[in-house]
């Protein structure tokens, strides 16, 4: 079993240099999205999966969470409280 698994692994490391997760598509990422919109309360009309890293979802949270405050006149709430080193 595992050198079919290895087997697999090899010939997909050799038929893809990278993979860009923002561009990919994933039956079961369509799949999520799509239940998750179906059984949503919060009228959403689309999904964003953000990228590979939790650095990216990170990134996208602390830009979504300054937009959102800026746009409701929230005019303190500019500042982000982290670790120093902790990634």
């Amino acid at each position: 079993m595992l050198k079919k698994i290895d087997k697999k692994i090899n010939h997909q490391l050799k038929s893809i240099a990278h993979i860009d997760c923002i561009y990919l598509i994933d039956q079961n990422r369509e799949k999520l999205a799509n239940t998750m919109l179906k059984n949503n309360n919060l009228n959403l009309n689309r999904i964003f999966f953000v990228g590979c890293s939790g650095h990216e979802a990170n990134e996208a949270a602390m830009k979504m969470s300054y937009i959102y405050h800026k746009a409701n006149n929230h005019k303190n709430k500019k500042w982000f409280i982290f670790r120093k080193q902790s990634y």
